[in-house]
């Protein structure tokens, strides 16, 4: 099966994302509620990679003004989502649960805050890097099923998967080799004429070697209740003997070559038309034995992130929140 392709890379220079980011930063330096500024991650493949920027907030403030208000066409591509935000003290509660961040000063006072511990446990960098590899493979399934495939965003998550297994420590296997031909891929995209039938068969193997290793780990998602969880309403998880579909009632538009006809500016619309006239099941692997108070507490702080950001600034998403789902009522 050869999928349908939305989001296809575009290319940018080094100057426009720094152009960007210089834009962003000249725009939300006026503002005194703001501490500082920083870059997370890096532009290794222009026009593939995107732009993660973090603003630290002076702790008790509020910030309702939406930095995308000033965004043009290429900005909109080089940011692929709202920028990260943050308040002072949330940031020095990161480091007790998270270290993978690498901050780069853009902005503001020069004092970072973030200190991550050397002696993080291994069960909480465990369930980091499991929650954001059991998201992905949930919105890649979904992609699949729906037989369309965002692909830009799929070429930048394969890079974040490689993080997230150097975390529980797999080095190596089939999933591990499948990924470093993604990251291939990325290197000379735009120097190739690309073979769709070739990037079907290798996303169909990713997603397999993917499930495998879910399925292979020692360890299992902690959560606090053996209960059915949704991701959104018509997305339900069920605990289960291993990680796979359950059950799926896909639209049955997703059977027609329509996204090959829409402007760029239509694709996500449709895509989200499609998902939402989809129901979606699957089983995960999950534990309630064995949450430690660490991990709980991790869980707490991510909660409360969520909260103070929707509350005080609302167009601005978490640093921390790779899998949030909640019981289905």
């Amino acid at each position: 099966m050869i999928y349908q392709f939305i989001d296809k890379p575009v290319f940018y220079n080094l100057d426009d994302y720094n152009k960007s980011i210089n834009k962003v930063v000249d725009y939300l330096s006026g503002f005194n509620v703001i501490k500082s500024i920083y870059q997370i991650g890096s532009i290794s493949n222009p026009g593939i990679s995107d732009i993660d920027l973090v603003v630290v907030f002076k702790d008790n403030t509020r910030f309702t003004i939406n930095p995308a208000s000033i965004f043009d066409k290429k900005d909109r591509y080089l940011f692929t989502h709202q920028l990260f935000g943050i308040t002072e003290r949330q940031l020095i509660r990161l480091g007790d649960f998270y270290s993978q961040f690498n901050f780069k000063y853009l902005y503001g006072e020069d004092e970072l805050l973030y200190n991550p511990k050397k002696d993080i446990p291994n069960e909480i960098n465990q369930q980091v890097a499991l929650e954001y590899i059991i998201k992905n493979y949930l919105s890649l399934s979904k992609q699949v099923l729906l037989n369309i495939i965002k692909l830009r965003a799929f070429l930048l998550e394969a890079k974040a998967l490689t993080f997230d297994l150097k975390m529980i420590n797999i080095n190596d296997g089939n999933f591990k080799e499948i990924i470093n031909e993604v990251l291939d891929l990325r290197k000379s995209w735009f120097a190739q004429k690309m073979d769709y039938t070739y990037l079907s068969n290798l996303i169909k193997n990713f997603l397999k070697e993917m499930e495998s290793t879910l399925n292979g780990l020692s360890f299992q998602l902690l959560l606090a209740d053996d209960k059915t969880y949704a991701l959104a309403k018509n997305i339900l998880l069920f605990p289960g003997p291993k990680f796979k579909v359950k059950s799926f009632d896909i639209s049955k538009l997703s059977k027609l070559p329509i996204s090959a006809l829409l402007p760029r500016r239509l694709e996500r619309r449709y895509f989200n038309l499609l998902s939402k006239n989809s129901k979606l099941e699957f089983f995960l692997k999950i534990s309630t034995n064995s949450n430690s108070r660490e991990n709980m507490e991790r869980i707490k702080l991510n909660m409360y992130h969520f909260t103070i950001l929707n509350e005080h600034y609302p167009f601005f998403v978490p640093l921390v929140a790779p899998l949030q789902i909640k019981v289905q009522s």
